[in-house]
């Protein structure tokens, strides 16, 4: 993240931290839908511990520790203000560090499970954020956020995924948001034009994805239909 957009970041939710729930967080919306599969995975693969990278209001940790009161979580929030919403609702600050997802305070191995949770899109190298999530899980990662070529009419969905066909990645985003890289908004602050799927070729190096799924309705291509995703994979042996 440039220093540029950076520092946009955390003036935008240091301003608007107290509305942070008002503004982002709806009842059965995408990332709810992927906490409800979460889960069934903690139940299935027996999770003792957690890791939550982008805790913000401590939305997700509050809902694991809701139905698995006894499971060792942990969590990470780089603006201070959300992290104390989130003390404030009941979550132990001891535990709830704050920090840069992109370098986490951990040894390898650390946790069973780390997630993340619509946070990806604010980074401008999400793949160092992955990078440290694999480091620091023993088990496995679960990632729920945005895939901008499923995000829009179809002709603006065609269109975006023609430009990354021609232009790859990079260049696509930064014709997208007018070479600026980023988008400025009044609703989500500074975040960038990502798409979950660019990056499961790093995860898939490293893990074994077990599966991918839309989090907001149906879809019978991920790719080219869906605008939020969530993807659960676990840790080569």
């Amino acid at each position: 993240m440039s220093q540029e957009s950076d520092q946009i970041l955390k003036d935008y939710y240091s301003r608007t931290a107290n509305d942070y729930d008002k503004l982002q967080l709806h009842e059965n919306d995408e990332h709810y839908n992927a906490l409800k599969i979460l889960l069934g995975i903690i139940t299935d693969e027996e999770i003792s511990s957690v890791l939550d990278v982008g805790t913000g209001t401590g939305r997700a940790l509050l809902h694991i520790n809701q139905f698995f009161p006894n499971i060792n979580y942990r969590g990470i929030e780089l603006i201070p203000e959300l992290r104390e919403i989130a003390i404030s609702k009941g979550l132990d600050a001891e535990k709830i560090d704050l920090g840069n997802a992109a370098k986490l305070p951990y040894p390898d191995n650390s946790f069973e499970l780390v997630t993340a949770f619509g946070m990806l899109h604010h980074v401008a190298e999400p793949q160092s954020v992955i990078s440290e999530m694999l480091r620091v899980s023993s088990r496995g990662i679960y990632i729920s956020d945005h895939n901008i070529y499923g995000w829009g009419s179809a002709i603006t969905k065609t269109g975006k995924r023609l430009l990354r066909n021609f232009f790859g990645q990079r260049l696509s985003g930064l014709i997208l948001t007018k070479f600026r890289g980023y988008y400025v908004t009044d609703y989500d602050g500074v975040f960038y034009p990502f798409s979950l799927c660019d990056y499961l070729p790093q995860i898939q190096n490293n893990a074994n994805i077990e599966f991918i799924f839309s989090t907001k309705g149906y879809s019978t291509n991920l790719y080219k239909q869906s605008s939020h995703l969530a993807v659960f994979a676990t840790r080569k042996i």
